[in-house]
């Protein structure tokens, strides 16, 4: 899934640990969550969720990975990549 940009420019700044993942492309948007599917507070890891018009409806004949993979919460769908990740401060977040 295709939903991130981020304009790398040189020299890096010294604090980084890692390229930021970046923000969310038009129509597409982002949760960070704890193991219960709360929104973490920024700088917490979490899992990061994927949300918007490029979200699929599920995995082609594997009703049990798209129940795990794929949530509705508050009216919103969401894929649940499993992947860590973390909100840094001005809306960019990492993995």
């Amino acid at each position: 899934m295709w939903s991130n940009a981020f304009e790398v420019t040189l020299p890096l700044p010294k604090e980084w640990s890692s390229i930021p993942y970046g923000y969310p492309l038009t129509n597409q948007c982002y949760r960070v969550v704890d193991a219960l599917g709360r929104d973490c507070p920024d700088y917490v890891a979490g899992e990061l969720w994927i949300g918007g018009a490029g979200v699929a409806l599920g995995y082609c004949a594997s009703p049990a990975l798209t129940k795990e993979r794929f949530v509705e919460v508050d009216g919103q769908r969401w894929y649940r990549t499993g992947d860590r990740g973390r909100y840094w401060r001005m809306v960019r977040w990492s993995f």
